[in-house]
């Protein structure tokens, strides 16, 4: 168990660079395709500025199942990133979804997703179409054969606002692509509301300042002093007057109430229904284990 998680997400943010920088410089030197070139400059950049967040297991878990009753049309909320967000998410525990295999494919745990480079703008880089809608650009990475090195999977795309989760996962022919960037966008939806909801919340987990140094003077950047940690809202339960036919309920745990649809009251008079989606939420004593079903692995093979 990672007793300083906050330090493994800033270590394996600049081990992903310099994974980037030598890809970098052996695609030049091969004159591979512009395209490819031109990500890996653009994952090499991004990991040089972006805001590392390492996430502890209860929050993976939980908005994992949460995102499994996420709604195939639910579309990126643009109230969630800042004009220029630039975000590194680092989880504790791989998120149960695997990436393609490179060079003989993954063995055990290697190939699932392990991180996230989310990059979103507002306005559209002048390469591309200058009435295109803000996007995110979604990179996932993970260990590949028997590196402890954060390697960008093969798999990345663009989440345009306009798109929905199911429009993005249909544009991929491969069934197996399709289910990673589905499985993976559901989750960036149901992890960014519940972040804007605060049923997660952060705190700071202090980097080393003579490793902020060192990085700092390797990659030529100013590091910040601090990893904002995602964990699981404490809520304190308010105690319910118990009568002599009922006694109060002990609960074991914590879990899950999953989202669903509901008709809400609007309008005027409160007249009008409107079909409105129940977020998932955390129920249950905040003292207790977070309980959550079996997690099922989706191994993206080729």
């Amino acid at each position: 168990m990672n007793d300083r998680p906050w330090m493994e997400a800033v270590e394996m943010q600049f081990a992903a660079r310099r994974v980037a920088l030598k890809l970098t410089t052996d695609a030049y030197k091969r004159q591979l395709a512009d395209s490819l070139v031109g990500r890996l400059e653009g994952m090499r950049d991004f990991l040089r500025v972006a805001d590392p967040y390492a996430w502890s297991d209860e929050p993976i878990q939980a908005a994992w199942q949460a995102s499994q009753s996420m709604p195939d049309d639910t579309r990126l909320s643009e109230s969630a990133f800042p004009e220029h967000a630039c975000w590194w998410w680092w989880f504790n525990t791989p998120l149960p979804v695997r990436g393609a295999p490179m060079d003989g494919g993954p063995v055990g745990d290697q190939g699932l997703v392990r991180g996230l480079l989310l990059a979103y703008s507002q306005h559209p880089l002048p390469s591309t179409d200058p009435a295109a809608p803000p996007a995110l650009i979604v990179s996932p990475f993970g260990f590949l054969d028997r590196s402890r090195s954060p390697f960008m999977l093969p798999t990345g795309w663009h989440w345009k606002l306009t798109e929905s989760i199911g429009q993005i996962s249909s544009a991929w022919q491969d069934s197996r692509d399709a289910t990673l960037v589905r499985e993976v966008s559901r989750f960036i939806a149901a992890a960014t509301v519940w972040l804007q909801q605060r049923i997660m919340t952060t705190r700071n987990g202090p980097v080393e300042r003579h490793r902020r140094r060192q990085l700092g003077r390797e990659h030529k950047i100013e590091l910040t002093s601090d990893v904002k940690i995602i964990e699981l809202r404490r809520y304190e339960s308010a105690d319910h007057p118990s009568s002599d036919l009922s006694s109060p309920i002990e609960y074991t745990c914590r879990w899950v109430v999953n989202g669903h649809w509901r008709f809400q009251a609007c309008g005027p008079d409160h007249a009008d229904r409107k079909l409105t989606y129940i977020l998932p939420y955390v129920k249950g004593p905040a003292n207790k284990p977070l309980k959550v079903p079996t997690q099922t692995v989706y191994l993206v093979d080729r």
